[in-house]
């Protein structure tokens, strides 16, 4: 231990022996402490003198004395050097501090790392010197676009260190590029969790759809809400599934939108109607009652309704009853008459009333009739082919005649009258009003056909006359003088 005191004691001696000049670095043993200052030996001619504010740089230190001891080394820079009676050479330790408090920074803060500062002066057009307390640190001018003001406080990022000057070179704008950067990763970063965390819920979403999926069979009746009105139909949602119900489905009557009778929102009933290909197609008309169904509930055969001729065809015309119900009027039931001219008789948009004769529900048809609604006065005609008549003449015409009877027209063939054969003119023989004595020839009341015939009437007559003339003559012939006398015989 002596050993080292003594080499130490020699090797400053032999430092200090040289002459000595201000800003020289010495090294003493501190041989007194007060609150204020410290004396040191330095082995020359006078002990140098080191001041509180010139041992540390801790602005709240009030005493030395915590800070350094008698027997202590100390490292020193001379400041000044009084020579003569109050010879003395002041030391200062402020620059061997900041030598070692910036070699000990750039330890502890290497290069690139981010550090805040304070402005503490503005260098006009050329930069900011700044601080964080510790060492100094310049910014050039150009680095911000934005100028700073004394007493701003920034993060700045360390390019270099001057170990000249013991100070560092500083980039605010490189600060800001890297919180970009950073920001940007972390938005990446950020969005690349989303998109995982999205795939996740899309696959387990799926996997959930699939499984629900295969509870739904064709004829099942389910419920679920309208979520979405598209051109084509609307699609229903229930849990995770969607079906579509095609717009020929949503409803009996004909629609142009589903939004006509749908709103997103609706809960609806609706039946499964087909299950391929992973689609679910849904009907709600297939639930509902058609038009010709909710027609019969209120609607009972040989009721009287009215409807507007809609469209003709051969074999009769369409009926429109109610909106999307038709019903067929075939041409055999338009009239009592079979030579009514049913097409001739009604336009399409005619008004027309008739009675429902049968209810085809199998087909979802029906059949109208106007028969029951107007007169057939053949129902009342009883007449057979042979019957003696008498007929009222109502119309002559170039080729026959008609005439009443029974309440029905009857036709006399111009052939058949009487005088006809003679080739006169209708107007000659007969006028309205005539009656005429006729044979029936042919009656059909089906086909409303009654011809009748006077010249067989007269044919008939003179057939019964002559058979009563001969009838007469034989009975004549078998009279005895007896049966002339019986009565007075007896």
């Amino acid at each position: 231990m002596e050993n080292n005191e003594i080499s130490m004691e020699e090797l400053l001696k032999e430092e200090n022996t040289k002459e000595l000049h201000v800003h020289d670095v010495v090294k003493g043993e501190v041989v007194e402490v007060t609150d204020k200052y410290a004396k040191v030996n330095l082995n020359t001619f006078t002990e140098g003198t080191i001041y509180l504010d010139h041992f540390t740089t801790d602005k709240n230190a009030t005493s030395l004395k915590p800070l350094v001891k008698v027997g202590d080394i100390v490292e020193a820079e001379v400041t000044k050097i009084v020579e003569g009676e109050n010879s003395d050479i002041l030391l200062s330790r402020l620059n061997t501090l900041k030598k070692e408090n910036f070699e000990a920074y750039k330890v502890n803060v290497p290069l690139e790392s981010n550090v805040e500062a304070r402005v503490i002066k503005v260098v006009e057009g050329k930069g900011y010197v700044l601080s964080d307390g510790k060492i100094e640190m310049f910014m050039s001018v150009k680095d911000l676009k934005t100028p700073l003001a004394k007493g701003d406080l920034v993060a700045v990022k360390i390019l270099s260190y001057n170990d000249e000057k013991k100070n560092a070179y500083v980039s605010r704008y490189a600060v800001i590029r890297e919180e970009r950067q950073h920001a940007y990763e972390e938005r990446q970063r950020a969005h690349e969790e989303y998109l995982a965390k999205k795939e996740a819920e899309h696959q387990e979403y799926i996997k959930e759809r699939e499984e629900e999926y295969k509870t739904f069979h064709v004829g099942d009746k389910v419920q679920g809400t309208v979520c979405k009105i598209v051109p084509y139909g609307a699609f229903v949602k229930f849990d995770k599934v969607q079906g579509l119900i095609r717009l020929k489905d949503v409803d009996h009557t004909f629609i142009k939108s589903a939004s006509d009778i749908l709103n997103e929102g609706d809960v609806v009933d609706v039946l499964v109607v087909n299950t391929d290909n992973g689609k679910l197609e849904l009907s709600r008309k297939a639930l509902l009652k058609t038009p010709y169904q909710l027609y019969k509930e209120e609607h009972n055969v040989s009721d009287t309704v009215k409807g507007k001729v809609v469209n003709k065809m051969p074999f009769g015309v369409l009926v429109e009853l109610g909106k999307n119900v038709t019903g067929l009027l075939h041409k055999s039931e338009f009239s009592w008459n079979p030579n009514d001219n049913l097409m001739a008789s009604l336009l399409i948009g005619d008004e027309i009333e008739v009675s429902i004769i049968r209810f085809d529900d199998e087909n979802e048809k029906i059949g109208l009739s106007r028969k029951p609604l107007i007169d057939n006065p053949w129902s009342r005609v009883s007449l057979n082919v042979g019957d003696k008549v008498e007929a009222t003449i109502t119309e002559v015409r170039e080729k026959e005649f008609v005439a009443a009877l029974e309440g029905v027209d009857a036709t006399i063939p111009f052939s058949s009258v009487d005088g006809g054969e003679k080739r006169l003119k209708a107007t000659d023989i007969y006028s309205v009003g005539d009656t005429v004595k006729c044979i029936v020839t042919e009656f059909n009341p089906k086909k409303w056909i009654l011809v009748l015939s006077e010249r067989a009437y007269k044919s008939l007559e003179e057939r019964e006359q002559y058979e009563n003339y001969m009838q007469s003559e034989k009975e004549e012939k078998g009279t005895t003088l007896g049966d002339l006398f019986k009565d007075q015989l007896k």
